[in-house]
C-alpha cells in the first residue's frame, strides 16, 4: 500500500462507518469506527462488522477478535498491516479533534 484515503461514510450515527480506497482507487475497504465498544473493526460495505481485524481506541494496538484471531487476509484482500496503518490514522485524527474525521488520506513515500 502506497497511498489510502478514507471518507466518512455515515457521521450522524454509531458506530461511524468509512468506506477506504487503497492506493488510488486499486482496492476498498470498510471499518466501522466504534465510540461504545471503543475499537475500529473490519466491516462490510453495508456496515455488518466483520469481526476480523479491531484496533483498540484506548491502546492503539490490534486486538484477537472474537472470531478466529486470525489476521492473515480479509477476503477483500486487506492486510493486517494496511487495516493497522488506515485505522491508526483515523484513531490520531479523532484524538487531536475530538470528534470522527470525515476524511483521512495519507500517501507514503
Amino acid at each position: 500500500m502506497n497511498s489510502f484515503f478514507a471518507s466518512l461514510v455515515n457521521g450522524t450515527e454509531k458506530p461511524h462507518l468509512y468506506r477506504v480506497f487503497l492506493d488510488g482507487d486499486d482496492r476498498e475497504f470498510h471499518l466501522l469506527r466504534n465510540p461504545q465498544g471503543q475499537e475500529i473493526i473490519s466491516a462490510t460495505p453495508d456496515g455488518t462488522p466483520s469481526g476480523l481485524m479491531r484496533l483498540s481506541l484506548a491502546t492503539g494496538k490490534l486486538e484477537p477478535s472474537d472470531s478466529d484471531g486470525g489476521y492473515e487476509r480479509e477476503d477483500d484482500g486487506i492486510s493486517r498491516e494496511e487495516f493497522s496503518r488506515v485505522s491508526v490514522h483515523i484513531r490520531a485524527q479523532w484524538l487531536r479533534s475530538g470528534s470522527p474525521p470525515a476524511r483521512v488520506s495519507k500517501v507514503f513515500a
